[in-house]
Parts: C-alpha cells; structure tokens; sequence
C-alpha cells in the first residue's frame, strides 16, 4: 500500500473517513438524545399491551359469565314456557268443566219446570243419605213410620217437590212419603178378569163389585186367588159408615170432596180412614169384612 497511494489519495481517504466518523458522531449524538424517549416508548407500549391482555382476559371472562347466564336464563325460559302452557292446559280443562257443569245445571233446571227432578240437580248419593237421616229421626221419635222407599228412581220419576228462588239460590223442597206399613207392597191396576161365560143362550153373565187395584206383598204372593181387594171408596163407605149397600158413586164423590189421596196419610181427614189404611183391624168400627 505504501509507496503505491499518492499524497492526495491519501488525503482523499482521510477526508472520506473524517465525513464518516462526524457521521457517526451525529448518529450518536442523536441516539443519546432520543434513547430515553424510545425506551419511554417502549415501556409504554409493553404497559398499554399488558393492560390490554387484562382487558381482554376480563372480557373473556365477563364474556364467560355472560354465556354462563344466558345458558341457565334459556334454560329456566323453557321451564318458565312448560309451566305456562301446563296453566293454560289447566285453564281449558276448567273452562271446560265450568261449561258441562252449566249445561247440566240447565238441564235439571229445565226438568223441574217439566215436573221431573234431574240426577244431576240432585244425586242418587244425597237422596239415600236423606232418606237414611229422615228414618233416623222417625225411629228415634215417630216409632211405627218409615220412609216409603229409598229407590232414588222413585223420587226421579214420582216425588213431589216445591222450587223457591232467592236472588242466585235456589232451595228445593222434596216430599218424602211416608208409611206404617211394615213391608213393602205393589200395587197394581186390574185391567181384566177371570170370566166363566155360560153357552146357555138364555143367560147372561154380569159382574159387580170388581175391584180396580190390588195390593199385594211379597210374602202374599201365594195366595193371590184367595184375597179379596175394594176400591178405597168402598172401603170408607162400608167399613166407617155402616152402610150394607154400597154406594160406589156416593162414596167415590165424597173422598173426591176430601181430597183423598191412599198414598198420603196426611190427607186422611178421619180417625177412620187412618185405621183403615194403617190396617188396624180390631178399631175399625164395623169391621165384617175379610182381613186385607
């Protein structure tokens, strides 16, 4: 190198080198002066990192929390939904019963005015737990008397009933009948009899006295050829007024003028009629008829 480099390369070198070196001492210089502000920049910059990783570590687990909620929110929903439609389930159902209960009503009400009372007004189950407290009673203070039957059909078909009204309630007054009768009879209608015609062309076969009803129990039942039934008339006209003819339409007209019913004691209006049809024989007063 050396005796090969001139005195103005040289310097050309030491020139270059110099312009080097204040290039350097520049870029020092510089970086002292803005070293402390790139590290203030940094350290910033990891502070604003970190807080944001906080942040998004917060978020992450308010985001967690809140799926957590909405999860059991969505769940209890569903419940919530189930319960309402079970209640309006329910609801149905009861609007339902509401309505037949008030068809039902309607028609019992429509069977009292026809004259009829209705299983649905009143049931088979109350009829025979009354009938039961009414003979309760008649056993502890009216001895001898008890309730005609307690067949709840009965009462459907035949009772006789008062309907009161009083603003939204209705009171309903049944008839129970009563009887001294201690076995239950039937009673039926005669409707034909038994006639032997003779083939004699020069006789004639009339009947008289032949009875309408005839009363029969069960443990009569065998000797039904051999009892012998009267009209309630002829019964009052002959047994309680002595009267040897009988006077069927007389008879028949006088009980009509009473009111006389055989199936009512409390339309009896004599002492008379009371032992006759309470079958006391020995205080009839003029008893020559055959026991009924």
């Amino acid at each position: 190198m050396f005796g090969l480099v001139t005195e103005k390369s040289m310097k050309k070198i030491v020139s270059h080198i110099n312009t080097l070196t204040s290039e350097n001492n520049k870029i020092s210089n510089a970086l002292k002066q803005y070293g402390g502000s790139l590290a203030s920049f940094v350290s910033q910059t990891e502070k604003r990192l970190d807080n944001a990783m906080q942040g998004i570590e917060k978020n992450y687990q308010a985001v967690s929390f809140l799926n957590t909620l909405i999860q059991r929110d969505f769940k209890n929903l569903e419940e919530h939904y189930t319960d309402y439609f079970q209640i309006l389930t329910d609801q149905t159902q009861d609007a339902n019963i509401l309505q037949n209960y008030i068809i039902d009503l309607k028609s019992a009400i429509i069977n009292l005015v026809e004259g009829k009372l209705s299983p649905l007004l009143l049931k088979p189950k109350v009829i025979q737990q009354t009938v039961l407290d009414i003979q309760n009673i008649l056993n502890a203070n009216y001895t001898g008397y008890k309730v005609l039957t307690s067949n709840p059909h009965y009462y459907y078909n035949y009772a006789k009933y008062v309907v009161l009204q009083n603003n939204t309630k209705l009171y309903l007054a049944v008839q129970f009948p009563l009887t001294t009768n201690g076995k239950l009879f039937e009673v039926y209608k005669i409707k034909s009899v038994p006639v032997q015609v003779t083939t004699n062309t020069s006789h004639a076969t009339q009947l008289f006295d032949v009875p309408r009803y005839m009363l029969i129990t069960h443990d009569h039942i065998d000797m039904l050829k051999d009892v012998t039934t009267f009209s309630p008339a002829q019964l009052w006209y002959k047994l309680c007024n002595n009267h040897t003819d009988i006077d069927y339409l007389e008879a028949t007209n006088y009980l009509a003028d009473i009111n006389f019913d055989p199936f009512n004691y409390s339309s009896l209006q004599t002492d008379c009629l009371e032992i006759l049809f309470k079958n006391e024989e020995l205080d009839i007063p003029y008893n020559d008829l055959p026991p009924l």
